[in-house]
């Protein structure tokens, strides 16, 4: 038997109008749902990345904005702009679009990050809910490892969970 790819882009659409139902019932509820990307500089993936998520939060009835630095943004404002963000009650998720520039610290501005509003699981609450059987750390954190999926993790679940099922049987390699 060979191989087979697992390709989500066959699965996008069903999850799209399951997502689109979700929001739209959210949002008949009053609550309207924000993301919020950050871009240091122009790289030509992380700007490609901005336009889908900038087009899917559209189709998908998103709040959306993005917060552009330029590249030489010294490491303590794209940290504030974060934390700007953080503290914006519209915004209910951000993304920190990669790569950033050699002298922004990835970690710092992930430090940066309310693990409630990180939806790649980028925060030390996630490392450690997406790896071993954390303990508690702090009251905030477990509320977040209770309360909230992320992007990144759910997608990759979901995929996981739709193909196993059409996969009984044969060899799955991880």
């Amino acid at each position: 038997m060979g191989a087979r790819v697992i390709d989500g882009r066959g699965l996008a659409p069903e999850l799209k109008e399951e997502l689109a139902a979700e929001v739209a019932g959210l949002r008949d509820a009053g609550v309207v749902s924000g993301l919020a990307t950050v871009l240091v500089g122009s790289p030509a993936e992380a700007a490609v990345y901005e336009r889908r998520v900038r087009s899917l939060a559209g189709e998908l009835g998103y709040r959306y904005a993005c917060e552009r630095l330029p590249l030489d943004a010294e490491e303590a404002e794209v940290i504030a702009t974060v934390g700007k963000l953080k503290e914006d009650p519209r915004v209910s998720g951000i993304l920190v679009l990669k790569p950033l520039p050699d002298h922004v610290s990835e970690a710092a501005v992930y430090r940066a990050l309310d693990p409630l509003k990180d939806i790649e699981a980028v925060t030390d609450v996630w490392l450690l809910k997406n790896t071993a059987d954390a303990t508690r750390i702090s009251t905030r954190a477990e509320a977040a490892r209770r309360s909230l999926e992320t992007a990144t993790t759910d997608g990759i679940v979901e995929t996981d969970t739709v193909f196993a099922r059409s996969a009984r049987g044969e060899r799955i390699i991880r």
